[in-house]
């Protein structure tokens, strides 16, 4: 059984050795005789925080040589630790107040002499950023009792004194919120206003939930010499009924439970620091009484707030053995150990929003943190207890809440062409958790957008807060154009991902989750810009939209969002789908459960691998790995945390399979790699090319290389991952029930295809979502043929387009005008956004469904089934939408008036797959709300969306006309003669020609006539019938006809031209061609029309310059 072993997951590699490794991060640790004489111990050392950019060194190697009994053994460590014009954070506690200005007259040149708010009068402090020349000289003042080293946002925390608020507000802070600031200020905010926030972390004593797993990983403390695990915290803040002083003492009560949930994770990457900065803050304002019509909601919720990657939040901390997931290691040596930064994923993994237990496909490069031991097989996975406990402690506390119902993740990028979006689920929603969904975010839109003006003028404070790591010279955007827009997470970010925290939250309760209408937000320029500079501007942004995202989704969960589809009439119809059982797939046709249920044997064998590379600015370069024979899956995952590259695989043979190319997308796709996922690959050396988008610092890419052997088609996950195989069941025609439930006007009716083909269909709507015809194929079709004949109105999805090959009321396509293709997602590339099937859908839409919780990898293999556009357009269709050319979406009416005809959507509802690792089972469908609006506009009818009992939008239109077909424009054809009065000419004498022009195709339509008299011929414009004149391109004349009175036929047109007489210009001379132009109403000059060359109508002529 292969398992991810943490114990060979730790390289101990140096720094010429950093190309390639397990998980390990390599940095040599110092032995504790490195402290002696040291005013720290290694504890102690652990403890410090750092300053963005701290540059620690090792003990030993001190800078300076400052000993002060003012200063704090911490203090003192970090000034003579850091280089001498390092600036320190610094807390000055001074004797008495008159001491201030004493310190303030110095000369030391202190941003506290003109900014109160870094001076505090009682007890007496300021606030300081000091080199070591001014420590020495705060340290000469008599009046200083104590220098401490002091992160963090509010400079004055560690005194617990907050004159400018717990978490000031972001123009008056002057950094970001540090961890163990949160905490201190939490556990200040509680003890102040226990009536409204109950706190507390997972592991304490005092948390109602029963949880074995409370804690992160923790780095490795190079100065401790062990682990350093963090503790995640939850904060609950409501509003108590009278009886409770407190929110703890309300907790344990059944009107709690009752009690309307929200949840909103901060900082599951901890690199991204819009939502830790607007969480807390907007705590703060909530229980201080400055948000009163949310306190008004607090009457009737819940707000749950949590980080659940505390390592990510630490990373900056220099005594961390971290840094290894951004620069490698030891990118800057006179730091220790790396260039400290925030960092995406905990100490073990890189990304920890891929590791929670998913329905569907689970990357095999993933570890899914599920701590309910029912579901692990015999032989537990391991791995998950050392790597992702975090993950794991926040599922078991999650599940031990009631009435959780909506939630969202708060999330960073880059930069993008909205400064916002809202990223719908990977999940299942039912139509009335879409219409709750679309309604919020639309709001949200709304509200959002009046803050674009104010947040475009923040674009420089944008490009000096990234410095050197701005894109910006290379050509990509600055300025977003739109303050929000929200989709699927593939239609707004580019790619789509499995494992993600609210895809568990959002997955029923019967298969794990938490039974939650859930989305995350994406924040632009908030992703590591500027290696974690801070900047007041951008914060400002950060929490204003994150505030109102908080505000407008908590306002929803609390409305009543119902939805309906709705007829034109108002009256019931009945919609009829063919049923098949090629459809259904369960967990009991998998190979290892038939063959070894008992699990004796290994059959499948899982490993991972970690590559890095370093790629100079504007440069390329290549990590190669090799693929071994009869692999079942290659898994392949780039990630440069605050670096842009173009990201392309290439095969032992050197093709390309697939790419990543953000230089093609303006940069703007998002911060992360779409990861690669090859099915069977070829064994041989692969490798990654990697072109550096940078314009100043060398991207640090780091690749996870993940491969999956399985003796059987359907891989193993007791072997792979150490889960059970749930039991599962699933069709998509499982929509038809749910679609028939939801909707009081629809009546759903599953007939048989042998039902069809013996009695046709009496229904108002037929749906056919599969290529199964039963045991009589020709009545199938004859009979589906006659259903539409007679007026039905016939939707096709899937493989069920396969059936017009064979209808009368397709005609023109045939079965080579059908074809079965694959793509990393089910998708329209280009839409017609006018065609009815896609009325009322948004731009940015274009996936159909979700990939992963069918259990399909993205791996290029989501189904879709296309038509060729000429056949289609000629059996009358009119195309909504094409993918690779080929229509994924369109309409045959058969009534001008009337919705009846025959509607194609390619891909809507497949049948899952079983081809990957999927242990909690599959889903039946997962539409995209695209796709289930172009199914309902499919059939003629609309949604309608409620809020507290009011109509308050319609989505489609069922009185709307079907969409008018254009006819094919016929083929021009027209021919043209001439006859010239000789073909060798003397100097001065004249060419006598005469034009025959008829347009074949289309019948009677005129056109304009026009040849062309070579260089040096002089047109003789008084004689013939030549209209008009122009000077030729290429030399020469050209002489028009029919300009007055366009005709479709000319007879002996005449025009004249007198050869040239030098004798220099003997030479052999072209007349024509002649060419004719239909654009006769046009108000363009001759020149400009276009024109058609007649074939065969030009002819040379030959001039002896000689008089005669």
């Amino acid at each position: 059984m292969s398992k991810h072993d943490p114990s060979t997951d730790r390289g101990s590699e140096t720094d010429d050795q950093h190309d390639h490794r397990g998980h390990g991060h390599g940095h040599e640790v110092p032995d504790a005789g490195a402290f002696d004489g040291v005013s720290i111990d290694r504890r102690q050392f652990g403890k410090l925080a750092a300053a963005v950019g701290a540059a620690l060194t090792l003990p030993g190697n001190a800078v300076a040589d400052l000993v002060d009994s003012a200063m704090t053994d911490e203090y003192e460590y970090v000034v003579n630790h850091t280089p001498d014009d390092y600036a320190v954070a610094t807390l000055i506690r001074l004797e008495d107040e008159s001491a201030i200005d004493d310190l303030l007259g110095l000369g030391l040149d202190l941003e506290a002499a003109t900014n109160d708010d870094l001076v505090l009068e009682s007890p007496p402090a300021v606030y300081a950023q000091l080199t070591t020349a001014q420590v020495e000289e705060a340290l000469d003042l008599p009046s200083t009792e104590e220098l401490s080293y002091t992160p963090g946002s509010n400079p004055f925390w560690r005194l617990g004194e907050y004159p400018l608020g717990v978490f000031p507000a972001p123009y008056r802070s002057v950094d970001f919120i540090h961890y163990e600031q949160m905490i201190d200020g939490m556990d200040h905010l509680e003890a102040e206003h226990a009536d409204t926030l109950n706190f507390y972390a997972l592991a304490d004593a005092d948390n109602p939930h029963d949880v074995t797993y409370d804690q992160s990983p923790g780095h490795t403390n190079n100065f401790t010499d062990r682990h350093d695990p963090k503790d995640l915290h939850v904060a609950e803040l409501t509003k108590p009924p009278e009886g409770y002083d407190t929110v703890a003492e309300f907790r344990e009560s059944d009107e709690f439970a009752d009690r309307q949930k929200v949840v909103f994770e901060a900082s599951i990457h901890g690199l991204e620091r819009a939502g830790p900065e607007a969480c807390y803050r907007f705590i703060e304002r909530i229980v201080t009484g400055r948000e009163t019509e949310y306190e008004r909601l607090l009457e009737e919720c819940v707000l749950i707030i949590l980080s659940v990657n505390p390592d990510g939040w630490v990373a900056r901390d220099p005594q961390y053995d971290s840094g290894w997931q951004v620069a490698g290691e030891g990118r800057d040596d006179t730091r220790l150990p790396a260039w400290p930064q925030y960092e995406r994923g905990n100490s073990q993994v890189f990304d920890t929003n891929r590791q929670y237990p998913s329905i569907g496909w689970i990357d095999p490069a993933h570890h899914p943190g599920e701590p309910d031991e029912s579901r692990w097989a015999e032989d537990n996975p391991h791995d998950i207890i050392n790597t992702v406990p975090d993950a794991m402690g926040a599922v078991e506390h999650f599940r031990q809440y009631d009435n959780l119902t909506h939630g969202a993740d708060l999330h960073a990028m880059l930069w993008n062409s909205d400064f916002i979006l809202g990223l719908i689920n990977q999940i299942e929603y039912t139509q009335d958790e879409f219409h709750d969904l679309y309604e919020m975010n639309q709001v949200l839109e709304e509200s959002l957008e009046e803050k674009l003006d104010e947040w475009e003028g923040l674009a420089d404070a944008q490009e000096a807060a990234t410095d050197d790591f701005n894109t910006d010279a290379m050509g990509f955007p600055v300025l977003p154009e739109t303050a929000y827009d929200y989709s699927t997470i593939w239609d707004t970010i580019g790619y789509t991902i499995t494992g993600g925290l609210i895809g568990f939250m959002g997955a029923s309760e019967e298969r794990g989750g938490l039974d939650m209408t859930t989305m995350a937000f994406e924040m632009a320029y908030s992703h590591m810009v500027g290696g974690n500079k801070y900047e007041p501007a951008l914060a400002e942004m950060w929490v204003e939209g994150y505030m109102e995202s908080m505000r407008t989704m908590t306002e929803y969960a609390l409305r009543d969002v119902d939805s309906e589809v709705a007829t034109a009439d108002g009256e019931g119809e009945t919609v009829a789908y063919v049923t098949s059982d090629t459809l259904t797939r369960s967990s009991e046709d998998l190979e290892f459960l038939q063959d070894d249920p008992d699990n004796e044997e290994t059959t499948t064998d899982l490993s991972s691998e970690q590559y890095e590379a370093e790629v100079d600015p504007e440069e390329t370069g290549t990590v190669a790995f090799d693929v071994a024979e009869g692999l079942h899956t290659l898994s392949v995952h780039a990630h440069a945390e605050q670096d842009l590259a173009d990201v392309v695989l290439f095969d032992p043979d050197g093709e390309e399979v697939r790419a990543y190319r953000p230089s093609e997308t303006g940069g703007e796709a998002h911060h992360d790699f779409e990861p690669f996922v090859i099915r069977e690959p070829d064994a041989g050396e692969w490798s990654l090319e990697i072109t550096s988008l940078m314009a100043e610092n060398p991207v640090a890419m780091d690749v996870n290389v993940g491969t999956l052997q399985s003796e059987y088609d359907h891989p193993d996950p007791r072997d792979a991952l150490g889960f059970e195989q749930e039991a599962y069941e699933v069709t998509p025609l499982a929509f038809f029930e749910d679609f028939d439930t939801d909707n009081e006007l629809v009546a759903t009716e599953a007939l048989t295809p042998e039902e069809v083909a013996e009695a046709g269909v009496d229904a108002d709507h037929l749906v056919i979502v599969h290529d199964d015809r039963g045991d009589d194929p020709e009545g199938y079709v004859a009979n589906v043929d006659e259903f539409v004949d007679a007026g039905g109105n016939l939707v096709v999805t899937d493989t069920g387009l396969h059936l017009l090959a064979d209808m009368e009321t397709a005609s023109e396509i045939g079965d080579d005008d059908v074809t079965d293709e694959t793509f990393g997602v089910s998708h329209l590339e280009d839409k017609d956004e006018d065609h009815p099937l896609l009325t009322d859908t948004r731009p940015i839409q274009r996936m159909t469904w979700k990939v992963a919780p069918l259990g399909y990898p993205y791996a290029d293999d989501a189904p879709m089934t296309l038509l060729d556009a000429d056949a289609f357009e000629a059996s009358g269709g009119a195309v909504a939408g094409t993918t690779d050319d080929l229509v994924s979406a369109g309409s045959i009416f058969t009534d001008d008036e009337e919705w009846q005809g025959i509607h194609a959507i390619g891909g809507l509802l497949p049948p899952a797959s079983q081809e990957e690792l999927h242990p909690f089972g599959l889903k039946n469908y997962v539409l995209a709300y695209f796709g289930l609006t172009a199914f309902v506009n499919a059939l003629g009818m609309e949604q309608r969306r409620f809020v507290d009992g009011d109509l308050e939008r319609t989505i489609g239109d069922a009185d709307q006309d079907p969409a008018p077909v254009a006819q094919p424009e016929p083929e021009f054809e027209a021919t043209g003669e001439r006859d010239d009065s000789g073909s060798v000419f003397t100097g001065g004498q004249t060419n006598r020609t005469e034009l025959d022009v008829e347009v074949l195709e289309p019948e009677d339509e005129p056109v304009l006539v026009r040849d062309t008299v070579p260089e040096n011929w002089d047109v003789d414009e008084d004689h013939g019938d030549v209209e008009a004149t122009t000077p030729a391109t290429d030399g020469g004349t050209h002489v028009y006809f029919g300009v007055d009175d366009p005709q479709d036929a000319y007879e002996e047109l005449t025009h004249f031209a007198e050869a040239p007489d030098d004798v220099l210009d003997s030479d052999v001379y072209e007349f024509g061609p002649i060419a004719v132009s239909r654009d006769t109403d046009d108000d363009a000059t001759l020149t400009d029309r276009e024109w058609i060359d007649l074939e065969g109508t030009d002819r040379e002529v030959t001039v002896v310059a000689e008089d005669t």
